[in-house]
């Protein structure tokens, strides 16, 4: 073994000699590259090797390699440039073939020799061996055939297909094989044959709808060459599953595509009505022959689609969207079918602000068949709001903020918005003290709650806003946001008495979210030491930390500690 070491060694004495003449390395850099080198090279000719020992001299020769490089560009110095970097690429070369020559079996190993042969040109002829070994090897991981495929595909797409088919062969249901034939036939060109013959392999190894589908938008990509083997997917979908909704939802939308799937694909044919009606009249066919359980769905498709189709090209066949929407709606509601508030709000929207009898009989359907729609809810306060129609509005609001509860903050604000630019002061305020009453559920009432204060600041001035920010402070539910706004406010004043009032909100709010909370705790040692300069700051500070010792737990309390001495040590603060 010392003599193969020591041959090696050899070799690598030019090597270091150029390195040395062209100074990319000092001498105890090439020292401590050789004794390196000794040591691998005493490891991987011994006995007791094993895999990780040939990947550190590999790791250990690409760094080398890599500082060569980097020396070199910074240097300009170009000279024997392919005669060094040969020599340790063919030394990393041999060290893999070494390890794979007793680790064969490892197939990450394999995939790394492969992938460092591929970076140089030199070994491409190596590389395609090597890939064939890995597919011999290890067949039974279908990946290995996309690897192999997507090598020879630069030069040549029968042997990458080639390679599919093989894989295609021992792993009938993996998807990833069938993509990457589908994508090679289609860019050779090939006749529709063997696509047709993968589609019926595709329904007897993969029962997946969803795969099958994406086949079909991979071939529409290269309409019209393949619209026969398209139709013949459509075909077994609806021979395999005929009672699936799906499946009609997949042949309708291809109608509105203008793929139709009769193969009438005349383009006299592709107006915009044309498509929609082929389209709507594919989904009623559909309707009409799925079991009662399953027409439903397929109703739901049908109006999603419409009203989709509703939103796109506006200028376009409004008249015709219009009516084919409205006329879906009313067929599926004679069905029986529920419908969802986006159906309800489409149905709204095409029956036009005139038509007032049929558009609150689709209101008054839809809060009672989903009561706690904020949508729909908000749409039947609206109708009559924009109409100043004030006894109905205030009914319907009544009715909206029962029946949502916690999420009826949109229709409340809706109302006030309304209120602020109609009614008096007096109208807007008894408007909001209902939203902020203690009554109210407590999302509601603490959403409220600063904008109350806001609203009597503009309108009333900051003597009321304090009034009414002490009557609601101390009263369920806590609303640290009110707190908040209230500090703004008495902030703005910047006089003696606004500091009191203002310290007091940041007092209430330790006191009701000082546990888990230490912004709050820091944001009121900051007010003390920036606005209390002629008054007992220190003793106001040391009150706030012993108050915070007391309120938060553990964890918390050490990142109060240490955000606290960020304080002392940026403002002017004396040992507490």
């Amino acid at each position: 073994m010392a003599e193969i070491v020591q041959r090696n060694l050899e070799l690598m004495t030019e090597e270091i000699s150029e390195l040395k003449r062209t100074k990319l390395f000092n001498e105890r850099e090439l020292t401590a590259f050789l004794k390196r080198r000794r040591e691998f090279q005493f490891k991987l000719n011994g006995v007791s090797n094993n895999l990780s020992d040939f990947m550190e001299a590999i790791q250990y020769e690409k760094h080398i390699l890599r500082e060569l490089w980097a020396r070199r560009n910074k240097r300009q110095m170009l000279d024997k440039k392919k005669n060094i970097d040969y020599k340790i690429i063919k030394r990393i070369k041999a060290y893999y073939e070494m390890a794979l020559m007793r680790y064969s079996d490892d197939y990450q190993l394999s995939l790394t020799y492969f992938k460092f042969l591929k970076q140089y040109k030199d070994f491409h002829q190596t590389a395609t061996h090597h890939v064939k070994n890995i597919i011999e090897k290890f067949h039974f991981k279908p990946e290995v055939f996309r690897l192999a495929s997507a090598w020879f595909v630069r030069t040549n797409k029968k042997e990458a297909l080639n390679v599919i088919h093989r894989g295609l062969a021992l792993h009938p249901d993996n998807k990833s094989l069938y993509l990457d034939a589908f994508s090679l036939e289609l860019e050779t060109g090939e006749a529709d044959e063997r696509l047709r013959a993968y589609v019926d392999s595709i329904f007897k190894h993969i029962h997946d709808f969803t795969f099958v589908v994406d086949i079909l938008g991979l071939l529409e990509g290269h309409h019209p060459q393949t619209l026969a083997v398209q139709n013949a997917i459509v075909s077994k979908l609806f021979e395999k599953h005929p009672d699936d909704d799906a499946v009609w939802h997949v042949a309708a939308q291809r109608e509105l595509r203008g793929l139709p799937h009769d193969g009438d694909a005349d383009d006299s044919k592709k107006s915009t009505k044309n498509l929609i009606k082929r389209c709507v009249d594919k989904y009623r066919e559909g309707i009409a022959a799925l079991p009662d359980d399953k027409k439903p769905r397929l109703w739901r498709r049908l109006l999603d689609t419409l009203i989709d189709v509703q939103k796109r090209d506006p200028n376009v066949a409004n008249v015709f969207k219009a009516a084919a929407l409205k006329g879906a709606l009313e067929d599926a509601r004679d069905a029986g079918v529920a419908l969802d508030e986006n159906h309800y709000a489409a149905w709204i929207e095409v029956c036009g602000e005139h038509d007032e009898s049929a558009v609150l009989e689709i209101l008054r359907r839809g809060t009672e068949a989903l009561p706690q729609s904020g949508l729909l809810w908000e749409l039947y306060l609206q109708f009559y709001l924009l109409k100043d129609k004030v006894k109905e509005a205030d009914e319907a609001f009544q009715k909206a903020a029962r029946a949502l509860g916690a999420k009826a903050e949109p229709v409340w604000d809706m109302m006030i918005s309304y209120q602020l630019l109609r009614s008096s002061n007096a109208a807007v305020e008894a408007l909001y003290l209902r939203a902020v009453d203690e009554k109210q559920p407590a999302e509601l009432s603490r959403a409220f709650k600063p904008r109350y204060l806001t609203w009597l600041l503009l309108q009333k001035g900051v003597k009321e806003a304090r009034a009414a920010y002490s009557q609601m402070a101390s009263k369920r539910p806590y609303c640290k946001e009110m707190h908040e706004e209230m500090a703004r406010i008495e902030a703005m004043e910047c006089h003696e008495q606004s500091l009191e009032d203002w310290g007091n909100c940041l007092r209430l709010q330790c006191e009701q979210f000082g546990q888990q909370d230490v912004d709050i705790w820091i944001e009121r040692v900051r007010f003390y030491a920036e606005n209390y300069k002629g008054f007992d700051v220190n003793g106001k500070i040391k009150e706030v930390y012993e108050e915070a010792q007391r309120s938060l737990s553990e964890l918390l309390l050490a990142d109060f500690r240490e955000r606290f001495a960020e304080v002392k040590s940026m403002d002017r603060l004396a040992q507490c």
